[in-house]
């Protein structure tokens, strides 16, 4: 059985590879998602012509909403103002084989400690690989 940790790791070198495809500067980052000791990194860096994003990926094998600590939300957005880079969260189903990317200041759900966001959500208000490339070209 694949672990969690390798799906999601295969995903962000997916990205990766499409984004290097579609000639942007782009890197896994070292660490990424466990480096709450060091500080925040988010899953991925992309570069190009000055257009800096910073992706956190999530992997989702079923219906279910997408939750993520607020810490680790807001960090990604402070780190996208700290470089004027833009923030984008993407959401992997993987039985669908479906990944959108959205926008992480707006969360459809606001708890205690999470933000949220549902898979209709994400399907519907999420954008594509090509429409985030066509919106930086």
């Amino acid at each position: 059985m694949t672990k969690p940790y390798d799906v999601g790791r295969r995903f962000e070198q997916y990205l990766v590879h499409r984004f290097k495809r579609l000639g942007w500067f782009s890197i896994r980052t070292p660490a990424s998602g466990r480096g709450w000791r060091t500080g925040y990194t988010p899953d991925i860096i992309c570069i190009k012509n000055r257009n800096i994003l910073l992706i956190e990926c999530k992997v989702l094998s079923g219906p279910r909403a997408l939750y993520i600590e607020k810490p680790k939300v807001q960090s990604l957005i402070k780190l996208a103002k700290l470089t004027g880079g833009h923030a984008y969260i993407c959401v992997y189903y993987r039985k669908d084989k479906l990944y959108r990317f959205i926008d992480p200041r707006d969360p459809e759900y606001n708890t205690n400690k999470y933000y949220g966001w549902s898979k209709t959500y994400v399907l519907a208000q999420g954008k594509t690989l090509y429409q985030i490339i066509n919106q930086y070209s």
